[in-house]
């Protein structure tokens, strides 16, 4: 089967399809329900692969575009998907199939029918505006905190290095002097794996790459967590989400979630043993900040 090419300007924010029979938005409406919203459409019969868009501006054009976070895809079958953003802004959706993706600059948005007819904004309660920092306790490995994030259950390997980590814990002073951590006052960046810097046609690395530009250069780490979690609940090639795991775990660590940072870097170590390791040994110089 031949690919398909664009030379078009925003050629890196989209991905490539296949011909199939083209379909149309007949509806697609978003309803608001506490911090959720609901988005759901009805199109003609058609066999294409549909996108769902958003954009904390409205969709006016093809160059909405390259403003807007892809949030999935779905089969001709999807007819309603739930979206729980981040507070506090307006949103609008626009719903796509891949030959508008296709078409380019003559891409029409029309109200009502591929994007929303008006904005819909979520708002947080007022102890949710300003996250507190918190005092923490040494890692909670036994990952009883109501709550933390949930991650898939650990490997007898990870579990071994959990249980280390509790025994070195016990005699922390020594443990920093074998780290040799001489910066601890060097400002840590956030790291990125080139597939998040280079472009992509993989739609699950184009949405992640997103999310990165949208909250990393004004350190917006909390509603880079929520988002995360989120493109973490959908399926993702295996190294997508570890490394989708690993920057929810950078996420953790600069809003000083050392605790959930620690957990979640130990997931990933098998896969980014050098990228981990290093973060291990800043997240526990951290904790020992914290606790003594």
């Amino acid at each position: 089967m031949k690919k398909l090419f664009l030379s078009l300007a925003f050629i890196s924010i989209i991905p490539v399809f296949a011909q199939a029979k083209k379909g149309e938005v007949l509806r697609f409406t978003a309803e608001l329900h506490e911090s959720r919203i609901t988005l759901t459409w009805s199109t003609t019969p058609h066999s294409e692969m549909v996108l769902l868009y958003r954009s904390d501006s409205p969709f006016v054009d093809y160059a909405s575009l390259a403003s807007s976070v892809l949030l999935s895809t779905f089969s001709p079958q999807t007819t309603s998907y739930v979206d729980t953003p981040p507070a506090n802004t307006n949103y609008y959706y626009a719903l796509l199939f891949e030959s508008d993706i296709l078409s380019g600059l003559s891409l029409q948005f029309n109200s009502g029918k591929n994007t929303t007819a008006s904005p819909v904004r979520v708002v947080a309660d007022i102890d949710e505006l300003s996250p507190p920092e918190r005092s923490l306790s040494l890692p909670l490995l036994s990952g009883t905190e109501s709550n933390s994030f949930t991650v898939t259950e650990f490997s007898n390997e990870t579990e071994k290095k959990i249980k280390a980590l509790e025994t070195k814990f016990q005699k922390y002073h020594s443990y920093l002097l074998d780290l040799e951590l001489k910066s601890s006052h060097t400002e840590i960046s956030f790291f990125r794996f080139p597939e998040e810097t280079a472009g992509t046609e993989s739609i699950s690395s184009l949405t992640l790459k997103r999310l990165l530009d949208n909250f990393i250069n004004n350190k917006n780490w909390y509603n880079l967590e929520i988002e995360l979690k989120q493109f973490l609940k959908l399926n993702h090639p295996e190294l997508i989400t570890m490394r989708a795991t690993f920057y929810l775990a950078q996420a953790f660590f600069f809003q000083h979630q050392y605790d959930n940072a620690l957990l979640l870097f130990l997931v990933t170590e098998d896969h980014y043993k050098e990228q981990a390791s290093l973060w291990i040994k800043r997240t526990v110089e951290r904790l020992s900040q914290v606790n003594y």
